[in-house]
């Protein structure tokens, strides 16, 4: 049995799993609707049900699972250093070489892409592509190839990681009432967000925010807590509604903190579920690629419910064996770096 393994929480894995989950079906549904492809009505029905989309929730359950898992392991020690060390290890590595192979793959179908503006492809190459509007404010074409726009916010995060943990530990109350109004104040402003509020920094922030209350709070999810989410998360699948508040956005928030308490309680240990939590990252970064360069090759407009569902479960196994061999590769590469480390120092 590995550390992670002894240490590992069976509600964090369901939690990163459906997320993993909503995303992947979320971007097959819009991969199908971009080039005008079948798909079953009921489909788009049941994964944007009302304001309570499965790509915006399973983004949300992400974000509010770093900061448990960081707040987890970096409450009582915290060395910056190796922290940074490990995250470069654990995010970058993962994204640059997947963004190389996405490159060598888009330039077999479309070689005009090594001809885009090279500071935007070097961006990107580092996973900070986030959206084409906010470049646009610095005169930069970005080209997206691997991840989604909070791979930006995903890595910010991280980089603030330090100053977001020394205000928590020691102005929890304070700091939580200012993240909370930098959150609200954007619903109204759209300063941190682009795409019409779709991609949103102070949304990822205030997720992430809520993950370390969580945990620093989790003696509270208890039964109660549980029959609690359940119901008010029924209301919502009753009510469909699609704004609270007058903003779309607080529909996701809300029913992604009633399904993140939800599947905690779930302490079921399945090997495919392992699996998934095993490669999620990389799921995340290469299923899209996957999608739109092999969807629309594999799905006509006069395709058939089952056709879709055999080319969805093609891709998916396609998505999977590819993460696996891109955790491989990370593997392989930081593993080499760090031999590379001790070599010279030895010298």
């Amino acid at each position: 049995m590995t550390e992670y393994d002894k240490q590992r929480n069976l509600g964090y894995d369901w939690i990163r799993f459906v997320a993993t989950m909503m995303i992947l079906f979320h971007h097959f549904l819009t991969t199908l609707k971009s080039n005008h492809l079948h798909f079953p009505l009921g489909l788009e029905h049941i994964i944007n049900y009302g304001g309570m989309r499965w790509g915006g929730e399973g983004v949300a359950l992400f974000f509010i699972l770093s900061g448990a898992l960081l707040y987890k392991h970096y409450k009582d020690n915290f060395n910056m250093g190796l922290f940074y060390k490990k995250r470069y290890q654990r995010i970058l590595i993962p994204q640059q070489i997947g963004f190389i192979a996405a490159l060598i793959a888009t330039y077999i179908v479309s070689p005009s892409i090594i001809d885009r503006d090279k500071l935007g492809l070097l961006l990107s190459f580092l996973g900070l592509n986030y959206t084409q509007g906010f470049w646009d404010n610095f005169g930069v074409s970005v080209t997206w190839l691997i991840g989604e726009w909070f791979t930006f916010v995903i890595i910010l995060l991280y980089v603030l990681f330090p100053l977001l943990r020394f205000m928590f530990l020691r102005y929890c109350l304070i700091s939580t009432l200012f993240v909370t109004a930098i959150f609200i104040l954007n619903l109204e402003f759209q300063i941190l967000s682009y795409a019409n509020g779709g991609f949103s920094i102070s949304n990822g922030i205030m997720c992430f925010w809520v993950g370390m209350l969580f945990e620093k709070h989790k003696n509270i999810l208890n039964t109660n807590t549980l029959t609690l989410s359940i119901f008010f998360l029924g209301i919502l699948y009753v009510l469909k509604p699609v704004r609270i508040g007058g903003y779309t956005y607080p529909v996701v928030f809300i029913s992604s903190i009633l399904l993140f308490v939800i599947l905690y309680h779930i302490k079921l240990d399945l090997k495919f579920v392992r699996y998934i939590c095993n490669y999620n990252y990389e799921i995340y970064l290469v299923h899209h690629r996957i999608f739109i360069l092999l969807l629309p090759r594999l799905i006509t407009g006069n395709s058939n419910d089952l056709q879709l569902l055999y080319c969805c479960f093609f891709l998916l196994g396609l998505t999977f064996m590819a993460s696996e061999a891109l955790h491989r590769a990370s593997d392989f590469t930081t593993q080499k770096i760090l031999s590379w480390n001790n070599n010279k120092l030895l010298s």
